[in-house]
């Protein structure tokens, strides 16, 4: 008998533990408490013989345990995929050169739903060669959002055509746009002073700039005089700084640093990302004025 409860245990893939507590669920009253007890700490099973019979009726009433390979199989099959050739792979090594872009921010970025660490191991070992497949919805999105990025030190593609350009709002962003943090706005002390300030530098090389389809598409803006000059009334108007206004922030947005900020108010920067402008807008008009009226 005690072959037997081997045998139908190895075929629903139970083990003594697991058939106790589907027992202790179902109908206690089938086994004494002392042979549930000793199933649940995994009693050898020379230990049970006298319940070996109501055991091996109890599994009979239990399916086969499904076969691992097969569930594997299903899943792989509910999962598309998209080859990545040698020209593919070259090509993501290129952007992912030229761009600089972290593979883990993109990873972060670009498919939130995702499991991003997977996904950036994934895209590393496709830039190397030694992956060549990537899940469909993967490839696309990224080697777009890496060609619509500029190489670093440079200005992103800008189209002929002039035209005013206004800050879009939240919705029309092709990005989630980050959530405001509860912060405590008093951490956001003016840590500059007036006289400290000085003017917007000026930028002609702004004249008639605007975007092309594919950075605005990415989510960027063109930081036009409107949106500079506003930059720097409000840093006039609170007496705080960038470095000051990220460094109180609860959780500032992945990737938005204090360099980058800088440089919008600098004017070496003509573009940038429309949710990180707009957070930046948003967390300096809840600072109060630090001008004496």
């Amino acid at each position: 008998m005690i072959d037997e409860l081997k045998s139908e245990l190895d075929r629903t893939g139970l083990t003594l533990r697991k058939l106790a507590l589907h027992i202790v669920e179902t109908d206690r009253s089938k086994l004494s408490p002392e042979t549930l007890n000793s199933m649940l700490a995994e009693c050898p099973l020379h230990s049970i013989t006298d319940q070996s019979a109501d055991l091996v009726e109890i599994l009979r009433s239990h399916p086969d345990t499904p076969a691992p390979s097969d569930n594997r199989r299903a899943k792989r099959d509910t999962i598309r995929r998209s080859v990545i050739s040698a020209e593919m792979s070259a090509q993501l090594d290129h952007e992912l050169t030229r761009t600089a872009a972290s593979v883990s921010v993109l990873a972060r970025r670009l498919f939130p739903s995702m499991d991003s660490t997977k996904v950036a191991q994934s895209i590393y070992l496709a830039r190397k060669g030694i992956l060549t497949t990537l899940p469909a919805n993967v490839w696309s999105p990224l080697i777009e959002h890496l060609q619509s990025l500029p190489s670093p030190g440079s200005t992103l593609p800008i189209s002929e055509s002039g035209g005013e350009m206004v800050l879009p709002t939240a919705e029309s962003y092709p990005k989630k746009a980050t959530r405001l943090s509860s912060v405590d706005d008093s951490a956001a002390a003016p840590d500059l002073e007036l006289a400290q300030i000085l003017p917007p530098a000026p930028r002609p090389n702004m004249i008639g700039c605007s975007l092309s389809d594919r950075p605005k598409r990415a989510g960027y803006v063109v930081i036009d005089e409107q949106l500079y000059q506003a930059l720097h009334d409000q840093r006039r108007r609170t007496l705080v700084s960038p470095r000051r206004l990220l460094a109180a922030a609860d959780k500032a947005p992945a990737g938005l640093k204090t360099h980058l900020v800088k440089s919008w108010f600098s004017g070496q920067t003509r573009c940038a990302e429309g949710h990180y402008l707009e957070w930046v807008f948003q967390r300096y008009r809840a600072l109060p004025s630090a001008l004496k009226k």
